[in-house]
């Protein structure tokens, strides 16, 4: 094992401390941790047979913020040039930390843009249901998103979020 092989991982480590959402005034903490987490356990329930890829892909998505920080998606319309080379830094920062980008498929795709969207409706309502308003512009703008692309979503993301209904779940199994 080298120094660079253990300097990497630390790095890494340190990409799932960025907090998310930055912009929005939150309770408590809400990391690309705890983000990639929630998304591999949705991966883990809806998808009937995950490839290695989009589960790497899963892990990996958001660690270049730890040099970029997260920045909010409402960017990406206020300025598309700044936007553009923000994806080149990201791109760059992901090539010096794994080297070639992952390839997935056109499904996987689908399925890591669906899951990183619900992952962040679902905490909306989280936010909600513990009485923040201030995460309902973004609670709109996904589930708009969601609206738009709702035809590219894998049926299990469709029917999960069919029957999706906010509730605290019961203490008892």
């Amino acid at each position: 094992m080298s120094k660079q092989v253990v300097e990497r991982l630390l790095r890494l480590r340190e990409g799932g401390n960025v907090e998310r959402c930055h912009t929005t005034p939150h309770r408590g903490s809400y990391t690309d941790g705890k983000h990639t987490f929630d998304m591999l356990l949705l991966l883990e329930v809806l998808h009937p047979a995950p490839t290695a890829p989009l589960l790497r892909a899963i892990l990996r998505h958001d660690l270049h913020e730890r040099y970029t920080g997260d920045s909010p998606g409402f960017i990406r319309r206020i300025d598309p040039k700044f936007w553009a080379s923000l994806e080149e830094l990201r791109a760059r920062v992901d090539r010096d930390l794994w080297g070639e980008p992952l390839v997935l498929s056109d499904d996987d795709l689908r399925w890591l843009r669906a899951l990183d969207a619900v992952e962040l409706l679902l905490w909306c309502h989280d936010e909600e249901n513990m009485g923040n308003r201030n995460v309902l512009v973004m609670k709109r703008d996904v589930q708009n998103g969601l609206s738009i692309h709702w035809h590219d979503l894998p049926v299990e993301v469709q029917e999960f979020m069919r029957y999706y209904q906010w509730k605290r779940t019961d203490d008892e199994l």
